[in-house]
């Protein structure tokens, strides 16, 4: 909801005029505020994983060298919670308003891994690799393979790239 008021609000108050008569790129526009979620998202993510630690450290003591081992997996989910706000910056950057850029949002993570399953199903092939939330989920087990790890973090990394690519793409062909 916070990316969707920070994209959406440009668009709905007219400040995105404004700027690109300032003689700004529109590319350059939505790159820094791509920055800017993948920075806020990083800062929440990271708060939480201090606040996890600190209240589990308290309540289990020595739990430090548990957490030591899931290192790996906890950077990549990093990136995989941040790709997801990338997902979520394109859907906004293509709806420009609000309510449906959240409504589209909230959809999309039901609908995208139900039509991944039914294809899946009709095909016969298992294409759930290529749903976010699976490279995500994967990362939830205690003995991940490095080849697994690897899987996750090149589907996670493919993930916001497009969205980036996709987002400017998008922006650059919008009338303001």
């Amino acid at each position: 909801m916070f990316i969707c008021n920070f994209i959406c609000n440009d668009f709905d108050n007219g400040i995105l005029k404004n700027i690109i008569s300032r003689g700004y790129s529109r590319q350059s526009i939505f790159t820094a505020k791509f920055m800017a979620v993948i920075v806020s998202t990083l800062f929440m993510v990271i708060l939480n994983l201090v606040a996890v630690f600190a209240v589990s450290s308290a309540l289990y003591h020595n739990i430090g060298s548990i957490y030591a081992l899931f290192i790996p997996q906890l950077i990549i989910l990093v990136f995989g919670l941040i790709s997801f706000a990338g997902i979520f910056f394109m859907l906004c950057s293509i709806f420009k308003k609000s309510a449906p850029a959240i409504v589209v949002s909230l959809l999309a993570l039901l609908a995208l891994p139900t039509g991944i399953s039914i294809i899946s199903s009709y095909l016969h092939i298992n294409l759930s690799c290529l749903w976010l939330g699976n490279a995500v989920s994967t990362l939830a087990v205690n003995n991940i393979s490095v080849q697994t790890l690897l899987a996750s973090g090149v589907c996670i990394i493919v993930y916001l790239v497009v969205s980036y690519i996709v987002s400017i793409s998008v922006v650059k062909k919008l009338e303001v």
